[in-house]
């Protein structure tokens, strides 16, 4: 494991039965965590134009908050870094999903939208190095990051007036 990577102390490695359980439960519970981002495909058939704004509004909120546990996902592993500049470094990243994300939701919708799905975005590319010593979460990861991105794209087309 390289000076960059994140250790989960063993705990999701191997294939021991633990390991496995741990990793079932953890691909549930991420992709249970998709269900919030779909109304989003609905906005184009909601003819209530307050009703579709806040429709709008509930799909960047729940964004907002999982960018923001997609950046907490760092800072738990910076807790537990040996590494001075690993752990200065995680934590400072760890904290940017989180003002990224509410400063999405204080701008207008297609300009929020825009700027989650670049958060999701870098957060993935992040993600990549730090993650590489557990590529069945990686892969979990980019899985979420595309039902996320798609939504979230879908939403702002649809904000912008360029569909539907």
């Amino acid at each position: 494991m390289s000076e960059g990577t994140v250790s989960m102390e063993g705990v999701f490695q191997g294939s021991t039965t633990a390991a496995l359980a741990h990793r079932s439960t953890a691909r549930w519970l991420g992709y249970a965590g998709l269900l919030p981002f779909l109304p989003a495909f609905a906005l184009p058939w909601i003819q209530d134009p307050a009703v579709q704004v806040g429709l709008q509004k509930s799909v960047m909120a729940y964004a907002a908050v999982i960018l923001s546990f997609i950046g907490a996902l760092h800072w738990g592993v910076a807790l537990h870094s040996p590494v001075a500049a690993t752990t200065r470094s995680k934590l400072v990243f760890s904290v940017l999903p989180a003002l990224l994300a509410w400063i999405a939701l204080l701008i207008p919708a297609v300009w929020g939208f825009a700027l989650l799905i670049t958060g999701f975005a870098v957060a993935l590319l992040v993600d990549r190095h730090w993650w590489s010593d557990q590529p069945w979460f990686f892969r979990l990861r980019c899985h979420l990051t595309i039902g996320a991105i798609a939504s979230l794209l879908f939403g702002q087309l649809v904000a912008s007036g360029l569909l539907f």
